[in-house]
């Protein structure tokens, strides 16, 4: 499922079909030719055939309404298994690194911005890289991602998140179709880059400073009545200090949250209450709440974190953020700052349009979840590259790339086709259709982060100007 599939040489596929001779000689020679030949039919269907998406979608909704059928709903928890990787080796156990401490850690960049909390899959094929992935399964099970670009002359200060590998597949050299080293990793903890150098394997090392998150107490905390306090709501957050464990024999601290009840603030304040609703933890997560439930079902059948700190990574990893913004949030350290941001881009009616031409293709309100873990999800494929796919139940001005094929499908039970820009021809994604004629839903889309961007929904009686400017968050 490559997007760079629809740039082979068109010359050399012919030439190779009519040299058969040649073609019967490299037949022979292992395991990456077997790979070839396995992709090739799917190759020659992508050049061969491009169509209209509109045209293909009205004849299977005809067809479908002729007989009706038992219905079969797709079980939700299978893509973020990433079953297509095959079945892999289980790692036990949890790292916690110490908040505001120096240590060295290997680093690892693939020109992508993780999230914490955010699950992703990655096969690697260098030699190096392969034995880098199994010193690290064999000490902490952690490295570091950061987004590490090669033009840059400095790398200090760079913000990245810490990664933990919890499952892993070796390759098999009985098997044809296995090639690399997968595994599957977990975001866990933000760093920041002190310092960075390569080792004599071309592998990065860099000295990393662990970022802590920052709880803040209620606008109101300090002013409060504290008479009043029995009839506000306290809350009670544990003390991370590994420092201090000594000192208090074993025994964990805690510091205290108060929220006053809201009759309360005219008698504390000259300033109306909404001016603290803006700072409230509390009050912006029920705010993004009630945005979510607008993106159509982007959060039906999901378990959204009721925790503000871990709902705002939740919205940071499932949104379809640019780099310049995930970077952004990656480095505020409070989940107020996140969510206020956050809500600045959700709040506002978006369309999703292609990067290069800015051809409308889907609406936020069309955004639903295919997967447990949310709208937009992580998925790797042969070559090992990395999409993060929101899916959405409807889109337009799209071109089909080639055939349906089942082979390495993200979602088992659905074939894909391999869907472009009808402006441009930029790769946007693809689209997923139901190899069973019961299975629901029929059909529905994964668009490539990487290819889409989000743009204010202008209305009909205003210009769409300055959009650049109305399309950057703020807090």
């Amino acid at each position: 499922m490559d997007e760079n599939v629809d740039e082979l040489d068109e010359d050399y596929v012919e030439e190779e079909e009519e040299d058969g001779e040649h073609e019967e000689d490299v037949d022979d020679q292992g395991n990456v030719n077997g790979m070839f030949r396995r992709f090739l039919p799917i190759f020659q269907g992508l050049l061969s055939s491009r169509r209209d998406d509109e045209d293909v979608t009205a004849s299977e909704d005809d067809e479908d309404s002729s007989s009706p059928v038992h219905v079969e709903c797709f079980d939700r928890s299978l893509p973020g298994m990433h079953s297509y990787l095959g079945p892999g080796n289980q790692v036990s156990g949890r790292t916690i690194l110490e908040e505001d401490q120096l240590l060295k850690l290997p680093l690892v960049s693939i020109g992508f911005i993780l999230m914490p909390g955010q699950v992703f899959p990655l096969t690697v094929f260098h030699p190096s890289l392969i034995s880098l992935i199994k010193n690290i399964l064999g000490t902490t099970k952690t490295f570091g991602v950061a987004n590490l670009k090669v033009d840059s002359g400095d790398w200090k200060g760079t913000i990245g998140t810490t990664a933990e590998i919890f499952e892993y597949k070796e390759e098999d050299p009985e098997d044809p179709s296995s090639v690399g080293f997968k595994f599957k990793a977990r975001g866990r903890q933000r760093f920041r880059l002190i310092s960075v150098h390569r080792e004599i394997d071309g592998n990065l090392t860099g000295t990393v400073e662990i970022l802590s998150e920052i709880k803040l107490r209620h606008p109101l905390h300090c002013a409060r009545l504290r008479s009043c306090d029995r009839r506000s709501k306290i809350d009670f957050h544990p003390m991370l200090n590994l420092n201090n464990e000594e000192e208090t024999n074993g025994e964990r601290e805690y510091f205290e949250v108060v929220t006053p009840a809201r009759k309360q603030v005219p008698n504390l304040t000259p300033f109306p209450a909404w001016l603290y609703d803006m700072y409230s933890e509390q009050i912006l997560a029920n705010r993004m709440y009630s945005e979510l439930r607008k993106c159509g079902k982007s959060v039906e059948s999901v378990e959204v974190p009721k925790d503000p700190n871990d709902l705002s990574w939740w919205v940071a990893t499932n949104l379809p953020f640019q780099d310049s913004q995930k970077l952004f949030l990656l480095r505020l350290d409070s989940p107020v700052q996140r969510l206020r941001a956050e809500l600045s881009f959700l709040s506002k009616g978006r369309l999703f349009v292609c990067r290069r031409c800015e051809t409308e293709l889907g609406e936020q309100a069309d955004m639903f979840s295919m997967c447990d873990d949310g709208p937009q999800v992580t998925f790797s494929n042969p070559g090992g590259h990395l999409h993060e796919t929101l899916t959405l139940y409807k889109a337009r001005n799209l071109r089909l790339v080639g055939m349906p094929s089942t082979e390495y499908s993200w979602f088992p039970g659905y074939a894909w086709t391999i869907i472009e820009c009808g402006s441009c021809f930029n790769h946007i994604g693809w689209k997923f259709t139901a190899a069973k004629r019961n299975l629901r839903p029929e059909s529905f889309y994964g668009l490539s982060r990487k290819s889409i961007t989000a743009k204010i929904k202008a209305s009909s009686d205003e210009p769409d100007e300055d959009n650049e400017e109305h399309n950057q968050i703020v807090i």
